[in-house]
């Protein structure tokens, strides 16, 4: 675990967001702190070197500058 100062993240979710997020973690057996972490890391402004996931994809679609059929 990282030795710097954790910060606390609290924001609101639709109860269709919390299912969905809930019955993903249960399917993979993680917890939604661990889920969430993992997609902050993808984003493409982290710059941690050991930012690598777990191999998960949420198959999210391509931003639109990165897709030029967008």
């Amino acid at each position: 675990m990282s030795t710097k100062k954790k910060q606390w993240i609290t924001f609101k979710v639709s109860e269709l967001e919390m299912q969905a997020l809930e019955a993903y973690c249960q399917q993979t057996q993680r917890t939604k702190t661990d889920v969430l972490r993992d997609l902050i890391r993808g984003l493409p402004t982290y710059t941690n070197s050991r930012s690598a996931t777990r191999g998960f994809n949420l198959n999210q679609p391509p931003h639109p500058e990165e897709d030029p059929n967008f």
